[in-house]
C-alpha cells in the first residue's frame, strides 16, 4: 500500500490531546497517512445506520405493544 522512499501526504492534529477513543492514534504523535475524514465519514454512516434502525423498532414496537395491552385488557374483562 505505501513504499519507503515514496513521499504522501500526511495529517497531525491541531490540538493536542487526549483524543477520543474514536480518533485512533497509530503512534505517540498521532500522525497519519489516511485521511482521518474518512474515520468520521465511516462512523457517521454506521451512526446513521443505527438511528434508522432504532426509529424502525420503536414505530414498530410501541404499536405493537399497546395492541397487546389492548389484547391482555380484553382477556382479563372477559374473564370476569
Amino acid at each position: 500500500m505505501f513504499e519507503v522512499g515514496t513521499s504522501y501526504d500526511c495529517w497531525k492534529p491541531t490540538i493536542p490531546g487526549p483524543f477520543s477513543d474514536f480518533y485512533n492514534c497509530g503512534n505517540d504523535d498521532c500522525m497519519k497517512l489516511i485521511d482521518p475524514q474518512k474515520e468520521v465519514d465511516s462512523a457517521e454512516g454506521a451512526a446513521t445506520g443505527l438511528k434508522i434502525a432504532g426509529i424502525v423498532c420503536l414505530s414498530l414496537g410501541i404499536p405493537f405493544f399497546l395492541i397487546g395491552i389492548g389484547v391482555v385488557f380484553c382477556a382479563c374483562k372477559m374473564r370476569q
